[in-house]
C-alpha cells in the first residue's frame, strides 16, 4: 500500500509531508502498519466528509491510501484521528519533511 500524508496548520502554519510504500519497509514495520490499517474502515472514514472544525493552533492531516487500484483520501483534524490510525500517522510524521508555510494560513 502506498500512503501519503500532509500535515498543515498549527501556530506556525508550516506544512510537513511524507509518503511511503509498505512493500519497501522492513517486514515487522510493514506488518504493524498493515495491521493498523486493517482495523480502520478507510472507505467509511473517507466518506465521513470534511474534518472536524479546528482552531488556529490545530493540525489537519490529509492522508491518501492507494492499493490494488483503490484510492481513499481522508482529511482529519488532529483530534479526530482514530486510535487505530495513529500508528500510521506517527510513522509518516517520523519521515516528514518541511513543505513551507500554508497557503491559507
Amino acid at each position: 500500500m502506498h500512503i501519503a500524508l500532509r500535515r498543515s496548520g498549527g501556530l506556525a502554519g508550516v506544512s510537513l509531508s511524507a509518503s511511503l510504500d509498505t512493500e519497501h519497509l522492513p517486514a515487522d514495520e510493514a506488518t504493524r502498519l498493515d495491521d493498523a490499517l486493517g482495523r480502520v474502515d478507510l472507505g467509511r472514514l473517507a466518506a465521513d466528509g470534511s474534518p472536524a472544525p479546528g482552531g488556529a493552533d490545530r493540525f489537519r492531516y490529509d492522508l491518501t491510501f492507494e492499493q490494488g487500484g483503490q484510492r481513499h483520501q481522508v482529511s482529519l483534524a488532529d483530534t479526530a484521528v482514530p486510535a487505530e490510525l495513529r500508528p500510521v500517522v506517527d510513522t509518516l510524521m517520523a519521515r516528514a519533511t518541511l513543505d513551507g508555510p500554508d497557503d491559507d494560513a
